[in-house]
């Protein structure tokens, strides 16, 4: 066997183990020392690592389309030439193999197999994720990068061999970036433009806050994207604002960018099922926890309510729980209209009080 015979055949050995490991890890009946087993394995190399991770990418495109009949037709061919007549010893490397040939032509036949790219073809990868009032979601993109949506969000990913291209069409979204030279990480956020690198931000756009981006880690450059005006011979150069970790842009229409420091705990607390406040105006505190609930929460035309200042920590879609809070704090009544809206005016003192 030649030095190339044998570099091919020790890589597609590691390719098989890894495919074993990522259907062991999956499978309902992984027990702890299969785990530290998998961890002894991936840390012995890191040419172990490197293939269970694009193994693991390639498992997700194929789960995603798991309900296709030539995908389950395939499963079910493979696992009958691989169980029947195998000795226990033998069985691992069984196992191994059924599940690479099931992941490389499950791939294949989607068109990717991530062994021979880090870029799979935009065409697998054009997917989008949103999330209901008070909902929260934790979706692993293909690159290893995560996306966390908060309540009432909607995320738009589109990848291509070039570039990771994200939009937020709306809500609010955290992103954990997988770095990747080779292609850039982009986010879209009205007429903003957030590109990364190994990072983590958090990105918001609605109507009262604008586009607001917090850096948790790394570095991120926001650039706005405008469009030429009618006549013009080109567009105007963007205007882009770098950030460090622990700053946060705010930008609205017709007002000037805003770069600051901010409390990141506060902004991503969200992700915990969270609302903090230190010592926020009450219609700030109510906008947001209106955010997370179909309970809305009103605020009487009374300058005395909206001089309150509000702080603590609450939980997300509980506003009945910030309600009550606020009524044995401030001097506060709730009048409960109906089901899905809640008033509150100002509690006028007598003497029983």
């Amino acid at each position: 066997m030649t030095a190339n015979s044998k570099k091919r055949h020790r890589d597609k050995t590691i390719e098989e183990a890894a495919a074993y490991w990522a259907m062991r890890l999956d499978s309902p009946d992984c027990s702890p020392s299969d785990r530290m087993a998998f961890e002894a394995w991936r840390e012995e190399r890191k040419a172990h690592a490197e293939a269970y991770e694009r193994v693991a990418r390639a498992l997700r495109l194929v789960d995603r389309h798991l309900i296709s009949p030539e995908i389950l037709a395939l499963g079910e061919s493979v696992v009958a030439a691989t169980e029947p007549g195998r000795r226990p010893r033998r069985r691992m490397a069984a196992m191994g193999l059924a599940a690479s040939l099931l992941l490389a032509a499950g791939a294949a036949y989607y068109g990717a197999w991530f062994a021979d790219t880090e870029s799979p073809p935009a065409a697998e990868v054009r997917s989008v994720y949103e999330t209901g009032v008070g909902e929260r979601s934790t979706v692993g993109l293909p690159d290893g990068s995560t996306l966390v949506l908060n309540t009432a969000s909607r995320v738009e990913v589109d990848y291509s061999r070039d570039t990771r291209y994200l939009r937020l069409v709306g809500g609010q979204a955290l992103f954990e970036v997988a770095k990747d030279v080779t292609r850039p990480f982009v986010v879209a956020a009205g007429n903003r433009r957030i590109v990364a690198l190994g990072t983590a931000f958090d990105v918001r756009m609605d109507e009262t806050t604008g586009v607001q981006v917090t850096l948790i880690e790394g570095r991120v450059s926001v650039d706005e994207v405008t469009a030429p005006s009618p006549g013009a011979a080109t567009a105007a150069p963007p205007v882009s604002h770098e950030l460090e970790p622990g700053e946060q842009l705010i930008a609205r229409d017709n007002a000037a960018v805003v770069v600051t420091g901010t409390d990141v705990e506060r902004v991503v607390s969200w992700r915990e099922g969270q609302l903090v406040f230190r010592d926020d105006p009450l219609g700030t505190a109510v906008e947001e926890v209106n955010r997370y609930s179909t309970t809305q929460v009103f605020i009487d035309d009374d300058p005395r309510l909206h001089d309150l200042r509000v702080s603590g920590v609450f939980r997300a879609g509980r506003s009945d729980s910030f309600v009550l809070a606020l009524e044995s704090v401030h001097p506060v009544r709730a009048s409960r209209n109906r089901e899905e809206h809640v008033t509150l005016s100002w509690k006028e003192s007598t003497k029983d009080d």
